[in-house]
């Protein structure tokens, strides 16, 4: 590894044709990653919270939410 993150070659040719780059931060690191994280726990305490579903089922449940 040397320093260098080890992708998936699917999500490497992915970047490469879409023209972005992914940035590596600590987890659970309030300034480079606390936003994101804390989105992630609001949709599972309040979207998912006692729901039972597929996936086709679960994206349109999240339309309608």
């Amino acid at each position: 590894m040397d320093g260098h993150p080890i992708r998936q070659k699917d999500y490497e040719n992915f970047m490469k044709t879409v023209g972005f780059e992914t940035k590596l931060c600590k987890p659970r690191h309030p300034f480079t990653k606390g936003k994101v994280e804390r989105l992630v726990r609001f949709v599972k305490d309040n979207f998912l919270v006692d729901r039972v579903f597929n996936i086709t089922d679960l994206n349109w449940q999240a339309l309608d939410w």
